[in-house]
């Protein structure tokens, strides 16, 4: 096979032999390469797709989670509400209704109803998210002017900041609303949009 380098003469046509041994070399490497590659591929695909349903799967058991947090909070909120409408009812028809005693139970059920509320969030944003409810008074039932009427909280979840309660607590009588702007936008008859909530997300 070797014989050209002892300086023996070989006929014209043996390179050819030589070429075709060479290019069948790499035709088995590039056919070795394309079948490593191959199994290459399959074996990540096969990863990805693993990882791929992992995260799936966590994100359905995730969205499972949500699902029934929020189905167990509705039926807890419906729950309590028909309770306390009940006993709103009950207290009305006995003539023991006080203005007291319906503060309480308002405040109370407002309370649990935020509760809910924020569980709910938090499960669905991963986020800490706090409520509350807020009162506009002065004035009659009838008419509110600006210019006197103030807001007040009324009522916050009970993972509030104990912060913001004590300035609660510092404004027992209201701030007047031509004072808060966020509320002048809600309120204000001449508002340029239609929007009647807003949200802070400090």
């Amino acid at each position: 096979m070797f014989s050209w380098i002892k300086g023996i003469s070989l006929p014209e046509d043996v390179w050819k032999n030589y070429v075709i041994f060479v290019l069948a070399l790499v035709m088995v490497f590039l056919f070795y390469r394309f079948v490593k590659q191959k199994t290459d591929y399959r074996r990540d695909m096969k990863r990805v797709n693993m990882r791929f349903n992992d995260e799936l799967l966590k994100a359905a058991e995730l969205h499972q989670k949500e699902r029934s947090v929020v189905s167990q909070r509705c039926y807890q909120l419906m729950h309590d509400y028909r309770n306390v409408i009940n006993e709103l009812e009950y207290s009305y028809k006995n003539g023991r209704l006080t203005e007291r005693e319906l503060t309480v139970m308002v405040v109370k059920f407002l309370e649990d109803a935020l509760d809910y509320l924020v569980e709910t969030l938090n499960n669905m944003t991963g986020q800490k998210v706090s409520a509350c409810v807020k009162a506009i008074i002065g004035g009659n039932c009838k008419r509110i002017s600006y210019e006197d009427a103030k807001v007040k909280t009324f009522v916050r979840s009970k993972n509030t900041d104990p912060a913001r309660r004590s300035l609660d607590q510092q404004d027992e009588q209201g701030i007047l609303i031509r004072e808060n702007t966020d509320f002048m936008y809600i309120v204000a008859e001449d508002r340029s949009k239609g929007d009647s909530v807003f949200i802070s997300l400090i």
